[in-house]
């Protein structure tokens, strides 16, 4: 009778089939990343905490960058609220930005001043708190293991078939991949499950060579993206900057990743 309740539950694309301890299929591991891209991009409510790590290595130098955002967002009746704190460390410094939309008005905090901006401009720059979706034969390997005592699924990506994904990440962090030439070499995608056989992280990490055809310079670039799903729903609430503490800003410089 378990047995069959676990398949009726993979059948359904239900995330808790996870909590049955069975070994996925590629297809019911496709479903469940599936499912985890559809809550992230698509919830009306949403708490979410997205922690990149991007090193680009030549030869014996790095440069080793992190990005950090939490980012809440509702929508009710057609009005959006959504505030983003974006933190980019590099070098040892760090870069603080706060973006919020409060229906139809959006502002970008930087430094204690606030600039109303149009809200095209704050989509642009916390488009990379999206997930990408992959096709189903992407997957080429599902692994079972364990993360904090709870189950977690490791799906191997086949690298040819991840170029929109890879691509479409680093232009979300405003990395260019116009004229460079990408040798995707790994892909993996982990799905992490809470107590509750929930998929509440989503573990993105791949491995490439950028080469710049001009020059012929190739550079190694590693990335790993960790979002964590912290609330999804109707009762998330977005607490929206307090402007009595922030002045208004004087220069027409926009502030991004």
């Amino acid at each position: 009778m378990k047995k069959l309740l676990c398949l009726g539950m993979a059948l359904i694309l239900t995330v808790s089939l996870t909590a049955c301890g069975k070994k996925l299929t590629t297809a019911q591991a496709y479903q469940l990343y599936n499912q985890a891209v559809q809550t992230v991009n698509t919830s009306t409510g949403l708490d979410l905490g997205v922690s990149t790590a991007i090193t680009l290595a030549q030869d014996t130098l790095a440069d080793y960058t992190t990005y950090n955002t939490s980012l809440q967002k509702q929508q009710k009746d057609g009005f959006l609220k959504l505030d983003a704190l974006f933190t980019m460390t590099q070098q040892g410094q760090n870069s603080e930005n706060e973006y919020s939309i409060d229906g139809n008005t959006a502002f970008v905090i930087s430094q204690g001043q606030y600039k109303e901006v149009d809200s095209s401009l704050v989509e642009k720059y916390t488009a990379h708190c999206q997930m990408y979706p992959i096709p189903e034969e992407a997957v080429t390997k599902v692994s079972s293991g364990k993360k904090e005592g709870n189950p977690a699924y490791t799906l191997t990506i086949d690298p040819t078939k991840a170029e929109s994904l890879v691509k479409s990440h680093l232009n979300n962090y405003q990395m260019s991949t116009d004229s460079v030439e990408l040798e995707i070499k790994d892909v993996s995608i982990i799905l992490m499950t809470n107590k509750n056989g929930e998929v509440d992280q989503i573990q993105l990490s791949y491995l490439l060579n950028a080469t710049l055809p001009e020059s012929g310079t190739t550079q190694e670039l590693s990335a790993s993206t960790v979002y964590k799903i912290v609330e999804s729903g109707e009762n998330v609430v977005v607490n929206m900057p307090d402007f009595s503490s922030l002045t208004p800003a004087q220069d027409e410089t926009d502030s991004g990743t």
